[in-house]
């Protein structure tokens, strides 16, 4: 188990396959405070679906919050990570070129 799944409370869903396309959806629960990476995937879209995030990405020096019911949509290349600020549900959506 890493350091990111520790603070997961619980995953509600695995990633699951979506039509044709190769894009996987996560539906995550973070604990207030924890925090979730994602390897470098372009492009990625974070979903608050409650809950407010801070998000910051690897060569990026401009961080985000995201607000309840809002996204972030990432198309740089580098390592995206996500903290919950409370007590939060995401949603990931990857489609990964190449």
């Amino acid at each position: 188990m890493n350091a990111t799944s520790d603070f997961i409370d619980q995953v509600v869903t695995p990633q699951q396959r979506i039509g044709e396309a190769d894009q996987t959806v996560s539906r995550l629960q973070l604990a207030g405070g924890a925090v979730a990476s994602f390897e470098p995937c372009l492009p990625v879209q974070i979903h608050a679906i409650d809950g407010w995030l801070w998000i910051t990405q690897e060569g990026d020096g401009r961080d985000a919050i995201i607000a309840p019911g809002n996204n972030f949509l990432s198309t740089r290349h580098g390592k995206l990570v996500v903290q919950a600020l409370d007590r939060a549900t995401i949603e990931v959506r990857r489609l990964c070129e190449g």
